[in-house]
């Protein structure tokens, strides 16, 4: 007979026990009387930097048309980390040499380095797509005469809105919208400018503005507090039970400073070759187009292309069917290296099933159902092909046994625990149903009965449940979503039950945080808690200098958006904040609210239902049959980024391949620290690039993560 051995619960034991950094480690000399001051130090720095980072990308953002923040990667957090790690650190060790000790701060440990980074990353995408310049456009767009015409309908079909949300005097709305005169000109020097932007700001009419931000911020905090509980329910079992891979956690973790060696050495990683050449090869393409772009070069001289968008591949393939699937070719150095670093089952998923989807429309072309991907409509509205059917079915299916699991995880951690210790282990299930039932208070404010409400918050839950583990896992940082509550309203036919007069004003509600899920904050907030418990640190200081930091940033961004509206005038800011997407917003919720009810779309719903089956059935049979594709691939269907993602994660699948086949783990070891260089040089560029276009005054559209064609 076999000897039953206890099982270990790796969640009991603390978090910081298999910290690399002991409190007795060189990282971490307790002795040191410097360590008190600079830990006090890096809260106000994390609320800080984040700030300027909020100001930052919205000035870059609406001046040089330079989108910095389009993705889940904080893609100035991580090359300052790097800074510090490469300079500042070895520096502040030089200088701790030279100056009589107790004069000069020590170097950065790597807690306190990871609580910097976790604060930029989480407010990377606050100021743009994660709220800011969602919020500000979309309070004045409703009530804006010049949009708002009997034509349009907006004030006829929206009767049920509520008012409170939006400006809605025609005169405040027009003096957004065209702003506060001209500044001086560029002449009359710095001080006549500051004087002007202080006219400014104390001309904005604010008042106006307080109720409906005090409105909105209510359900915004709300929807992060109920991130933040979510990013602490699912660690403990993706991270402790499941081992999840985490690769946005990972990539900063990798350039730290080594746990066993003394504070400001460089780490082994930027000692070797490999990381270099990464670095270099790409950095220099990057560069190169930098410069063509910018007409440093004369004319004639052509960037270096980076692949082909889907136009490009039409054409190219005009005389085939393939043309007509939407199919980009891009070469993204990020995404392939970053799927270079995830095991080569999920690089497959990604890109095997990313086929099958198109292939399961081309089948529906060749059976005369349509000619091109154009008739078999998809978007991130309220529309949903026989593809993103499936993918949606397959997320909610897969969130909901994910949710659940963790729930069952935190019922065995508290059994048998005393009251403090149990109170402490649910903190994060309290914390979910608090904002839950706020969420769904605030919602039936928005006359949404409160049965609905707590249906629609369900649904953004799983959403977000789903969205979390598709970057735990894969690593995908650049995600939007044809699925959510109204798509499955359209699909199931819900306007029959729910009136869509009702339904159609919390459209714009759902849009401002679920819309364009590209920077949503809980992927953010689940990875930077993954890279406080792989690195340790005082876990008190690690939360409240990510609260502070996420609400400096709100208040930042949100006044400093505001602010530039009036400087510049709203009809000068992004034209997609500023223009099309709010008039899309409103146009879909006239449409939703004009419609007549509708019976369900039984195509759909029997794709979406396969969807449901088949990820259950894959997660069934992965126990047995180690070769069936791992489901995450195939709720990427939902995600129209794959068009532009799939073929970075099938090159580096053939990488992985051929380096695991001919070289083993020593060339592998080798070509991970290429792809570390390679992301850290398309990162560096970016931010080289677009100071230079800030500090030139010139437009750098095309130098950015959030890349769409060549």
């Amino acid at each position: 007979m076999s000897t039953p051995y206890a099982r270990i619960d790796l969640a009991s034991l603390p978090a910081d026990s298999a910290s690399p950094a002991s409190p007795t480690s060189p990282t971490s000399p307790t002795n040191d009387p410097r360590n008190l001051a600079l830990r006090w130090f890096v809260p106000p720095l994390a609320v800080l930097l984040s700030i300027a980072q909020s100001v930052l990308w919205i000035w870059a953002n609406d001046v040089r048309r330079a989108t910095l923040a389009g993705t889940l990667i904080p893609v100035l957090g991580f090359v300052l980390l790097v800074l510090a790690v490469l300079v500042c650190n070895p520096a502040l060790r030089c200088a701790a040499r030279l100056l009589p000790r107790g004069r000069c701060p020590r170097p950065f440990g790597r807690a306190e380095l990871v609580t910097l980074f976790a604060a930029m990353l989480v407010t990377a995408g606050i100021s743009t797509f994660g709220l800011a310049e969602q919020l500000v456009p979309q309070i004045a767009s409703p009530f804006d005469p010049h949009w708002n015409t009997p034509q349009r309908g907006w004030t006829s079909s929206l009767k049920n809105i509520n008012r409170s949300l939006y400006i809605t005097d025609p005169e405040a709305i027009r003096q957004y919208r065209e702003g506060l005169g001209e500044g001086p000109p560029d002449s009359a020097g710095w001080l006549a400018a500051w004087r002007h932007y202080a006219h400014v700001a104390r001309a904005i009419p604010w008042s106006i503005w307080l109720w409906p931000l005090s409105s909105w911020l209510v359900f915004v905090a709300a929807a992060y507090g109920l991130f933040y509980s979510l990013a602490h329910l699912t660690l403990p079992l993706w991270a402790r039970r499941e081992q999840l891979i985490f690769p946005l956690a990972k990539l900063p973790e990798s350039v730290l400073p080594e746990a066993d060696r003394p504070l400001g050495v460089v780490p082994a990683l930027f000692r070797g070759p490999g990381f270099w050449f990464g670095f270099a090869i790409v950095f220099s393409v990057l560069t190169w187009n930098g410069l063509v772009q910018s007409g440093f070069f004369p004319a004639g001289i052509a960037p270096i292309t980076l692949g082909m968008h889907a136009t490009g591949v039409a054409k190219t393939l005009h005389d085939f069917t393939l043309g007509r699937l939407g199919i980009a070719a891009l070469v993204l150095f990020t995404a392939t290296s970053l799927a270079f670093l995830i095991p080569a089952e999920m690089s497959f998923s990604v890109w095997f099933y990313y086929l099958y989807g198109r292939a399961v429309v081309l089948i529906a072309i060749w059976l005369g159902y349509g000619q091109s991907t154009y008739d078999f409509p998809s978007d991130y509205f309220w529309n949903t092909n026989i593809s993103a059917a499936q993918g949606s079915g397959a997320m909610f299916a897969f969130s909901a046994i994910s949710l659940s699991r963790c729930l069952l995880d935190f019922r065995r951690l508290a059994a048998g625990r005393t009251l403090g210790r149990k109170a402490l282990i649910a903190a994060p299930i309290l914390g979910l149903v608090a904002s839950m039932a706020v969420l769904t208070a605030w919602l039936q404010w928005n006359n949404l009965g409160w049965g609905w409400s707590l249906l629609f918050v369900l649904v953004m839950t799983l959403l977000t449940v789903g969205l979390m583990r598709i970057v735990a896992e894969s690593g995908i940082y650049w995600i939007q979503a044809h699925t959510g509550f109204f798509h499955l309203y359209k699909m199931f036919g819900l306007s029959s039950l729910l009136a869509p007069a009702v339904v159609a004003p919390i459209f714009p509600i759902y849009a401002l945080l679920f819309l364009d899920v590209k920077c949503l904050l809980a992927p953010n907030l689940l990875n930077a808690a993954k890279l406080r418990e792989s690195v340790g640190g005082n876990r008190a200081t690690f939360h409240v200098t990510l609260i502070l930091s996420i609400a400096s940033s709100v208040a930042a961004s949100i006044l400093f958006a505001i602010f530039l509206a009036y400087l510049r005038g709203a009809d000068r800011m992004h034209y997609w904040f500023y223009g099309i997407c709010q008039n899309r917003v409103f146009d879909t919720a006239r449409d939703i609210a004009l419609r007549s009810p509708a019976s369900a779309n039984l195509v759909n719903t029997g794709w979406f239902g396969f969807g449901c089956v088949w990820v259950v059935l894959t997660m069934l049979l992965r126990r047995q049959l180690f070769w069936v594709p791992h489901p995450l691939g195939f709720i990427m269907l939902s995600n129209p980024l794959m068009d532009q993602l799939w073929l970075s994660f099938l090159l580096a699948w053939i990488f992985k391949k051929l380096v695991v086949k001919y070289g083993g783990k020593a060339t592998f070891d080798k070509a991970r620290a290429v792809a570390i260089g390679a992301i850290t040089g398309e990162l560096t560029a970016i931010v080289v690039w677009i100071a230079i276009a800030l500090l030139a005054g010139i437009d750098m559209p095309y130098i950015t993560i959030d890349r769409y064609g060549p």
